[in-house]
């Protein structure tokens, strides 16, 4: 897969809803969850209360070999 060129990447900006992790060891969940939003064009809305079941999300996405959604 090619990726777009850089000059036409837009920035993402963060607001005072902008989920944030709370804890010290979901940081990739949280990367993941927002790549998966972002490139779905879905709002930012998920929270860690959600981060187990994102995570078990992303381990059958992987284990199944499909992009997690």
């Amino acid at each position: 897969v090619k990726l777009p060129d850089p000059e036409k990447w837009s920035l993402v900006e963060s607001t005072e809803y902008t989920p944030q992790q709370k804890k010290g060891y979901d940081c990739g969940v949280f990367c993941c969850t927002y790549a998966d939003f972002v490139l779905l064009n879905k709002d930012l809305s998920f929270d860690q209360s959600q981060m187990e079941t994102r995570r078990k999300h992303i381990a059958l996405s992987i284990l199944q070999g499909q992009v997690s959604n």
